[in-house]
């Protein structure tokens, strides 16, 4: 078998995929030019006597049409080299070095054919002349290839120099025993050339690492003694602002329970702070990469953060690509952690206005990328700025968000406050190194879900709009937008007299905001226009700030959680649209058939769901952690439900993941979490896909449970 490989990297140069990238660049290059003169010497060499064409032109057309098609195909591969090389290079190769072998081949039989029958005079003496050029000239281009251009070598001259034997002149043999000593003496040669080559550029590579890693260990000194320098300087402004505080409180009156508590807990943060700041500085963080679902991660993580923001009249959203792949592999609690650090930051510093969190993936390669995570923020009036005073060297915030940017580093990413450009002050910027996790990772099956439903969005803010209207086209709608709910109701009126009914309206509602519950009210209010669906994102306090305004319940109002994205839209608008299993794109798993779900734990929120008589879910429950591997052998299973039972659960879920990783499964089995609510972050941490309220499965509500277990795993 390693007889078929004309090329096998054996150094750790030969697999460096830029060195090998330039190595096929270059014998390109010459190949092209050869390629050209290739052709252009062998129709000279004909029409110089033209006895051959003259003499044999049955086999001159035969000998010339091969020669056309054989550099027809080196043609398609070298001239099309930059739109195919980049998609499979090792694929590319073998077809580049399969079809010069054909070539080389052919151009054997063409000069073996003009020897035999011109016998060393006329065209057959060019012909072995430019042989002789050509294939020296070749060597230095094939040579990095050494076993590849022993073969080109020898399917090129070889068969031409042993027919010299055949012609009966001693001038022919003298020809074939002089080409015979030099294919030896070039096959030698290359050799020499190959090793000098690759130990040429072994010796660069060296070189460019030390240098490399001196300039990265300079670097990463002068950036430790900056960031410790303003974490220190930090650090005692902090400490001496406490320590005025609590002299000014004593000296006022004696501290109360509650002033004690308080300052107690914030010199245990600032402890936690100044220990994973030492382990920063230390470079001895401790990292555990698993496989989480980055989408439900993220959006849990700012869930948590949006009534802080909305307390300080922040409306708070995320904006995650829709090419955002669904499972990466790094350490889900230090991402958190930074993510977390850089939302709240930019909530303290800030009073009004949004907050975006936008996320998207740069690949790099295919199984590893780049995630960017970038904290966005857009003022109401344009006058409030991210850190106000700062002077333009480094970054001056808190204490967490300068442990923040040495945890990022520590993690080979960065974090940066950019200008954003606009009168809205700096964006915080995290560039994070991650790997996608599976091969054939599809984030876009939900593309068309519903398409032909048409929807009006509303907002006062264009690039809120640009960020929903992108998730919801990826989902199928027809989206209109509106700026405002008085022009919303003018357009709603109007599609509706013109017989192209909206079906559904989308719009924001926050605490203390009284246009949203206007126009949800006028909407009711309408003899017409109360038949449209309303779905209202909203937090849990704007929600009952909205219902306790409503003149009327309806069926037709929809809450949607914020931070709305793609699935908070996809359950919502499932329940609405039952019939999008008619139109679009058909889920994964058949409607009428039930769906298999394994059901890993003891079983206590099972019970209490009653879930065991459902016609829609096929639930087999699993006790036994060893009988995991069995349920994934037999290759059905959909869906596999992790009841929280402390830290079993996610034993549970790094044995799935191991067993997975060891087999080399190319789509990973979806995951769901099910527990008591406070239980979510840690289990969404621990690397299941979603979670689910106990409470929400015992009140009957299986609408997530139905989802996932129809295969959709974003």
């Amino acid at each position: 078998m390693s007889i078929l490989k004309l090329f096998e990297p054996q150094s750790k140069i030969q697999k460096d995929r830029q060195i090998i990238r330039d190595t096929d660049m270059r014998m390109a290059k010459y190949s092209r030019r050869g390629l050209i003169s290739n052709v252009l010497i062998y129709t000279l060499c004909l029409l110089v006597e033209q006895n051959f064409i003259q003499q044999y032109r049955t086999l001159a057309i035969v000998l010339t049409i091969g020669l056309i098609l054989a550099t027809a195909v080196r043609g398609y591969l070298l001239f099309r080299m930059d739109a195919i090389y980049p998609r499979a290079p090792n694929s590319w190769r073998n077809k580049y070095f399969l079809a010069t072998l054909v070539g080389a081949s052919w151009w054997g039989v063409i000069l073996a054919s003009v020897t035999l029958v011109m016998n060393m005079e006329g065209e057959a003496s060019l012909m072995w002349l430019y042989t002789v050029v050509f294939f020296s000239t070749t060597a230095h281009a094939f040579a990095p290839y050494q076993r590849f251009l022993s073969i080109y070598q020898f399917l090129g001259i070889v068969p031409a120099a042993c027919c010299t034997f055949f012609i009966g002149e001693f001038v022919g043999v003298f020809y074939g025993c002089i080409l015979l000593f030099f294919y030896w003496i070039l096959n030698h040669h290359c050799e020499l050339i190959a090793h000098n080559y690759w130990d040429r550029l072994e010796a660069h590579f060296i070189l460019a690492k030390k240098t490399e890693s001196l300039e990265e260990e300079k670097r990463d000194t002068i950036a430790s003694a900056q960031l410790t320098n303003d974490y220190l300087q930090l650090l005692s402004q902090k400490m001496q602002n406490m320590l005025a505080v609590h002299q000014q409180s004593g000296e006022e009156s004696p501290p109360s329970p509650v002033t004690v508590a308080s300052q107690r807990s914030a010199f245990e943060r600032i402890y936690r702070n100044v220990d994973d700041f030492y382990h920063v500085v230390t470079k001895d963080v401790v990292v555990q990469p698993r496989i989480f679902n980055i989408r439900h991660y993220l959006q849990n993580l700012i869930h948590g953060l949006v009534i802080e923001a909305e307390r300080k009249g922040i409306e708070l959203e995320t904006a995650l690509s829709p090419a955002l792949p669904c499972r990466l592999r790094g350490d889900p609690r230090r991402l958190g952690q930074i993510v977390t650090t850089m939302v709240k930051s930019s909530i303290q510093q800030g009073q009004g206005g949004m907050i975006f969190v936008e996320v998207e993936f740069v690949r790099e390669y295919e199984d590893a990328g780049e995630l960017h995570v970038t904290i966005a923020r857009q003022s109401e009036s344009g006058k409030r700025l991210f850190f106000q005073g700062e002077p333009e060297r480094g970054i001056v915030a808190d204490l967490d968000l300068i442990l923040t940017k040495g945890l990022a580093e520590a993690l080979k990413g960065s974090m940066d406050i950019n200008e954003s450009g606009s009168q809205d002050g700096k964006n915080i910027r995290l560039r994070l190194p991650l790997e996608v996790a599976e091969p054939n990772d599809r984030p876009e099956y939900h593309r068309l879900r519903f398409k032909g439903r048409r929807l009006l969005l509303i907002h006062s803010n264009p690039r809120w709009l640009d960020h929903k209207r992108m998730e919801l086209d990826t989902m199928g709608f027809e989206v209109q937008t509106a700026s405002q709910f008085r022009k919303a109701f003018q357009a709603l009126a109007e599609t509706l007299a013109q017989g192209r009914a909206t079906e559904c309206v989308v719009y924001n509602a926050a605490s203390g905001d009284d246009h949203p519950v206007q126009f949800c009210n006028d909407l009711l209010s309408h003899a017409e226009l109360k038949y449209i669906h309303q779905f209202v994102i909203c937090s849990d306090i704007g929600r009952k700030f909205f219902e306790d305004r409503m003149v009327q319940l309806s069926p037709l109002i929809h809450f949607v959680t914020k931070p709305a994205g793609i699935f908070e839209f996809e359950i919502a608008a499932s329940s609405v649209f039952e019939e999008y299993r008619n139109g679009g794109e058909p889920p994964v798993s058949a409607a009428d058939s039930p769906c298999r779900i394994v059901w890993l734990g003891q079983g206590a929120a099972l019970d209490n769901a009653r879930l065991h008589g459902s016609s829609e879910l096929d639930i087999q429950r699993v006790h036994d952690l060893r009988a995991i591997p069995k349920v994934l052998e037999e290759g059905d299973c959909r869906l596999i439900v992790v009841e929280n039972n402390g830290s079993e659960d996610m034993d549970s879920v790094n044995a799935i993941r191991a067993y997975e990783q060891k087999h080399q499964k190319e789509n990973l089995v979806t995951i769901v979490g099910v527990g008591p609510a406070k239980s979510e972050a840690g289990m969404l941490e621990g690397g299941v896909d979603h979670f689910i309220d106990v409470e929400a499965l015992v009140t009957g509500d299986t609408r997530e449970l139905r989802y996932w277990s129809d295969g959709r795993h974003h």
